[in-house]
């Protein structure tokens, strides 16, 4: 009859979503996270993929809190070169916050997880968990690019399914480097990733010379230089032009020149100011707690690596100064406050307990932030980012970059002079984009070329999403760009955004898993028992 008919299609139905889900289970993180005690309203991954026999990176996978079958998927990726993509995932745009040395995690209800699920892939291998097998580590921007590609193809393999989401690629600071070149990669490869949308990239270095110039005026302009050095090197070094025009990066290389000295103090400047370079807003009261700054050691890493590149170039060692500004590490020191402390969650990664639930063999070496091994033998091949930048844009996908504005590294200067040169048409000059519920409500600018959009975050640094920074104007900006939104336009209520994932239960108990198997299966019995 009619009930036994619709009884059979039913457990037809348990069986099929059981044989034909091609998740790899045994990268399903099933247990709960150590130190986590709220629930979850979607699912993890976490796992490696082999891009070579000598190569695996690992990636940790956090589903959408929305659709998993209709929102994007997003590729992030640190910079550095050298710094783990966990550090987005538990300082910036990540579902997880860690405090207290590793002992307490909280969920970050600033995620971008909220409307995309995300894929936090530590690059190149020996970086984070990534492991490298014959211990060579002179790593080249092509081989990186070829690897990430590689490991997106082997990603879509373990996650045939996803295949018809839309895929973003999405990542900072030397990520200027990776992110396009990836990009250019995907775009070509319409085989393999027909699915591919955009790339966005936040303080991005995409110009050696931009930036190395830029950064000089940026640090003059907020008073971090003092004057007579400054007009003293103006009129020495920069031939009859006017200070913003003088080229500094043309003295930088050569220490015979009679600026190179000039060059190099005014280009570090910033980094003996007693500020953060990288958030020149950053303020740790020691009586009080406040938000976490990010990670000093990704910080270390990129002051080490442009040094590095300008010592390769001039061919010799270049002689710094030693900062006296912060001259105590206080990294360590339980008695500061919260605010002071950089690496909870490098001591939380560093547990037995999590590396067990995140699927990493106890052969694969102790979590570091960033790897000194990787930065120091880097082989930065590019210095300039535009003409992979023009063939982005030219292959119709959408490309974002957005700067918060208080960062005096990768600064605002640098990428908005870069983009005005890529010679795109413009749609429209820099106007406000806006959150109605603050005072004043401009966000920052958006400048639109044909193809690309340019968004500033007002007092934001480096790391725009960070909870220290603007993350609720970061979700706001991430939301609008993978909707193809006004950048002005208001981000749902957490309420009122449709869950369809599966419940996570995260306590000390056993998870409680529920997903569409599940469910029908439980359905199927209670019919075939009627």
């Amino acid at each position: 009859d009619q009930a036994l008919e619709m009884r059979r299609v039913v457990v037809f139905l348990a069986v099929f979503c059981h044989l034909s889900s091609a998740e790899p289970q045994q990268d399903l993180i099933t247990e709960h996270l150590p130190k986590l005690k709220e629930e979850l309203n979607f699912r993890q991954f976490a796992g490696y993929l082999d891009v070579s026999e000598q190569k695996q990176l690992f990636y940790w996978y956090t589903e959408t809190q929305g659709d998993p079958t209709k929102d994007p998927v997003v590729l992030w990726l640190n910079g550095g070169p050298g710094c783990s993509s966990l550090q987005g995932l538990l300082l910036e745009l990540g579902p997880f916050r860690v405090s207290d040395w590793g002992e307490t995690v909280t969920t970050n209800p600033m995620s971008w997880n909220r409307f995309a699920s995300i894929i936090f892939l530590d690059a190149p291998a020996g970086v984070g968990f990534s492991v490298r097998r014959d211990g060579l580590y002179n790593f080249t921007d092509d081989e990186v690019a070829d690897d990430n590609h590689v490991a997106m193809k082997k990603w879509f393999e373990k996650f045939p399914e996803r295949k018809t989401n839309d895929l973003y690629i999405m990542g900072e600071s030397y990520a200027g480097t990776y992110i396009p070149m990836l990009a250019d990669r995907l775009a070509k490869d319409k085989e393999n990733f027909p699915q591919f949308k955009g790339m966005a990239v936040g303080n991005g270095c995409v110009n050696d010379q931009l930036l190395f110039n830029s950064v000089i005026q940026y640090t003059y302009y907020h008073g971090l230089v003092d004057e007579t050095i400054y007009m003293n090197a103006v009129d020495k070094c920069c031939k009859g032009t006017s200070s913003t025009e003088c080229d500094f990066y043309s003295h930088a290389w050569d220490k015979q020149d009679p600026c190179y000295a000039e060059a190099q103090i005014l280009y570090q400047a910033n980094f003996f100011s007693g500020l953060d370079p990288y958030f020149l807003y950053f303020t740790c009261y020691l009586n009080e707690t406040t938000t976490v700054p990010v990670s000093r050691s990704q910080r270390d890493v990129m002051i080490g690596h442009l040094r590095r590149k300008m010592a390769a170039r001039a061919g010799e060692s270049i002689q710094t100064q030693q900062n006296d500004a912060d001259p105590d590490h206080t990294d360590y020191d339980p008695n500061l406050p919260q605010c002071a402390h950089h690496d909870d969650y490098s001591i939380w990664l560093q547990m037995p307990e999590l590396r067990a639930v995140l699927h990493v063999p106890d052969d694969v070496q102790n979590y570091t932030s960033c790897s000194q091994q990787v930065e120091h033998n880097y082989i930065s091949t590019y210095d300039d980012m535009s003409d992979t930048v023009k063939s982005v844009v030219a292959s119709g996908v959408k490309v974002m970059f957005f700067n918060g504005d208080m960062d005096s590294i990768c600064n605002v200067q640098h990428n908005n002079q870069f983009m005005a040169r890529l010679g795109l048409d413009r749609i429209h000059r820099a106007k406000p984009w806006n959150d109605k519920e603050q005072k004043p409500p401009s966000i920052g600018m958006w400048t639109a070329y044909k193809g690309l959009d340019f968004l500033t975050i007002r007092g934001a640094g480096h790391f725009a999403s960070s909870d220290a920074e603007k993350p609720k104007e970061s979700l706001q900006m991430f939301y609008n760009f993978i909707k193809g939104n006004d950048y002005s336009t208001p981000v749902p209520k957490p309420e009122t955004i449709p869950s369809t994932s599966t419940l996570i239960s995260t306590t000390s108990e056993a998870p409680l898993v529920l997903n569409l198997s599940v469910i029908t299966s439980l359905l199927a019995i209670f019919l075939i028992r009627q």
